[in-house]
């Protein structure tokens, strides 16, 4: 696991706070850690500032971890969240997976703290990993239809110059003007006069597309 990672930790008591922080560092996880305390505290951190982890508390003074979530999935969507709370009933840790959350901890039980933040990088960078797997074969194959394009719109543009050469060679006589690159060609009607500079032009003249 990458470190010292950077973690949001919202709690409102400094005491379950420090616990936490004692228990992340027992366990070897390099981290600095921003303590928050209210929901303005929380949002601006988001806003102001990048994160690895966010350590959420589910009860707080004036805030909920509810809400707390749904913000931080909201503005940081890449961003992990571990709800932390004192008691959590079933329901209320399926509604926190459902929001978002990498997973909920009890903070009487903090054993799993450590395996969770690992597992919650590591699925956050498999995550990363992947959608920019993926932009990168949309590139790809971006690229690869438009060299096929190219190469269509090379071979028509080919066929047609070789289409206005065989009737270039085959009536010369007839044939005033022929452009390569529009693949044009105007055909005398009415006979053909040519000036001082010996250049022929038409007194009548018709223009096709070879196609």
């Amino acid at each position: 696991m990458p470190g010292p990672l950077r973690v949001l930790h919202l709690e409102d008591s400094p005491r379950d706070a420090e616990v936490i922080r004692q228990r992340l560092e027992k366990g070897g996880v390099s981290c600095h850690i921003l303590l928050v305390n209210s929901k303005d505290g929380f949002e601006a951190a988001l806003n102001q500032e990048s994160f690895d982890l966010i350590l959420c508390a589910y009860q707080l003074s004036g805030y909920d971890g509810i809400s707390a979530l749904a913000y931080a999935r909201q503005a940081r969507p890449d961003v992990p969240v571990i709800m932390i709370t004192g008691t959590v009933g079933d329901d209320e840790a399926a509604r926190c997976l459902r929001l978002g959350a990498t997973d909920y901890l009890l903070k009487d039980r903090l054993e799993r703290l450590v395996s969770a933040v690992e597992r919650a990088i590591q699925e956050a960078q498999t995550r990363r990993a992947r959608r920019l797997l993926d932009a990168k074969l949309q590139e790809s194959e971006q690229l690869n239809r438009n060299l096929v394009g190219d190469a269509s719109e090379r071979k028509l543009i080919e066929e047609q110059r070789e289409r206005l050469a065989a009737l270039v060679d085959a009536s010369p006589d007839f044939i005033a003007y022929a452009d390569p690159k529009t693949t044009q060609i105007k055909y005398i009607i009415n006979g053909t006069l040519d000036d001082e500079a010996g250049q022929r032009t038409t007194s009548s003249a018709q223009i096709v597309n070879v196609k």
